[in-house]
């Protein structure tokens, strides 16, 4: 991604060592780590005429009828068919392990086995969040779930549909998105700022209002879940979007987008097709991608989306209900989610890194899945979460730095 945000210049002092061990090689630093970084801070102008849909169902929870939308000779997709968000997915068999009495974030954890290959759980060695805050614009959240009565980490929000401070969720997106970014990242604070009314689509207006007021706020990750379809916006709402993000990044904040649901090129939709946006698709349990996850050369990275247990709103039905308070989706917004949740755990662990850090370090540390190297179908690959926080990486791709452990810095 071309990311003009900061400018870095970083060295290493000390000595290299690889170290030989029957579970790996590993080159490992001894020494100090030294950056130093420019903040080109800007102004933005907005500008725009009428308004447009953002959709928080049909292009982001998978919503699909009928056969998938055919892709290009040689994409490898695993097929599901999905009559309806709500609709029942395939194997889904709900389990009383799903829900252990705590930690809280061992709730998601333990019932998503896709998390789990991310390594999530040796990623926490590193780093649980620390109190970075992740701004989401979504449809709003669910306070009274006891998740979040035993995880004190919300901050006030504000809601852009109303015009007030009741940011509650009518629709269940926002809380789900919320619930799995809070379970990778159990430390991380949220910052809801609803932007999605009770039938999941918003303004355009709003969301660059919420980006540049999450921004303003000092949201360090702003996780974005929602997309619209360039050809139902005018250039004018086009340009004042990418003003917002861009806005955004000269605030210090990663902003995160899930690339679509319409098994189309990632590049028509917006917000996932700026280049100043990490853009997420979906991968299944098998890390085949999902055949409803967007896609191309706009595509930055893939995180699993199918069938992923989260937070279910009171009074909402979104997904494949399991309890009152848990719900199955499918989605590359739930892929975004879990990218915001691995950047929190960065952050916390480093507050010091860029962009242009967070980014180099999340491609080189994923799996590489389908062809080698960059491809349109998963990126840069699937992200590993252990890989992205005991890593560091030269821009060549080359390993720097391997840490041992390492706790939050704040």
């Amino acid at each position: 991604n071309d990311l003009h945000t900061s400018a870095g210049i970083e060295s290493f002092v000390g000595q290299l060592t690889r170290v030989v061990t029957s579970t790996g090689t590993y080159d490992i630093g001894w020494g100090c780590r030294c950056a130093t970084f420019k903040d080109l801070r800007g102004t933005t102008t907005k500008y725009w005429t009428g308004i447009s849909t953002v959709s928080g169902s049909g292009g982001i929870i998978a919503n699909i009828s009928g056969s998938p939308t055919p892709m290009p000779s040689g994409s490898p997709v695993s097929v599901y068919t999905v009559s309806d968000p709500s609709a029942q997915l395939p194997g889904i068999e709900p389990s009383s392990s799903l829900l252990p009495a705590s930690p809280a974030s061992q709730q998601i954890y333990n019932g998503v086995a896709s998390l789990q290959s991310l390594d999530i759980q040796d990623a926490w060695d590193y780093s649980q969040g620390g109190s970075v805050t992740i701004a989401l614009l979504d449809s709003g959240i669910d306070p009274t779930l006891s998740y979040f009565q035993n995880n004190h980490n919300l901050l006030p929000g504000w809601n852009f549909v109303d015009n007030n401070s009741d940011v509650t969720d009518l629709y269940g997106h926002g809380t789900a998105i919320a619930g799995l970014i809070s379970g990778i990242a159990p430390g991380v604070k949220i910052l809801p700022l609803k932007v999605l009314g009770a039938d999941g689509t918003g303004s355009i207006e709003d969301v660059i209002d919420a980006i540049i007021l999450a921004a303003d706020l000092g949201a360090k990750v702003i996780n974005l879940s929602l997309g619209v379809n360039m050809t139902q916006l005018s250039q004018e709402q086009i340009d004042a979007l990418h003003e917002a993000v861009i806005y955004a990044g000269n605030k210090g904040a990663v902003v995160i987008a899930a690339a679509g649901n319409a098994g189309d090129d990632v590049s028509h939709y917006y917000p996932a097709a700026f280049s100043e946006v990490i853009s997420v698709g979906s991968t299944t349990s098998e890390h085949q991608q999902a055949s409803f996850s967007n896609f191309g050369s706009a595509l930055d990275l893939v995180a699993p989306g199918l069938n992923i247990l989260s937070l279910r709103a009171s009074n909402t039905s979104l997904g494949t209900p399991l309890t009152d308070e848990y719900t199955y989706l499918s989605g590359t917004s739930i892929s975004a989610a879990m990218v915001s949740g691995i950047v929190g755990l960065m952050l916390a662990q480093d507050p010091t890194l860029s962009i242009d850090d967070i980014t180099r370090r999340l491609e080189f540390s994923s799996t590489d899945l389908g062809a080698q190297g960059f491809d349109a179908y998963f990126g840069y690959g699937e992200v590993n979460a252990f890989q992205a926080l005991s890593h560091d990486y030269y821009s060549t791709g080359q390993s720097k730095t391997y840490w041992l452990s390492a706790a939050d810095q704040n």
